[in-house]
């Protein structure tokens, strides 16, 4: 079975997704997670897209 890269995944994203949708804690999980499957080492990218959102969803989070 063949991975999906990251580029496909995002290809759409800004017609699969509503304007102005906040990244949640959800979001950024499935997002490291493709990042983390198609790199050939398995590792995340520093300053990539799953710490973009990943940072994201931390401002969303109401404080606690």
């Amino acid at each position: 079975m063949v991975s999906p890269l990251l580029g496909d995944v995002l290809a759409d994203a800004a017609t699969r997704m509503p304007a102005g949708k906040e990244a949640t804690r959800q979001d950024a999980e499935r997002v490291a997670g493709v990042e983390i499957r198609s790199c050939p080492n398995l590792e995340m990218r520093p300053g990539g897209v799953a710490v973009t959102v990943a940072a994201a969803a931390r401002l969303n989070e109401p404080n606690r």
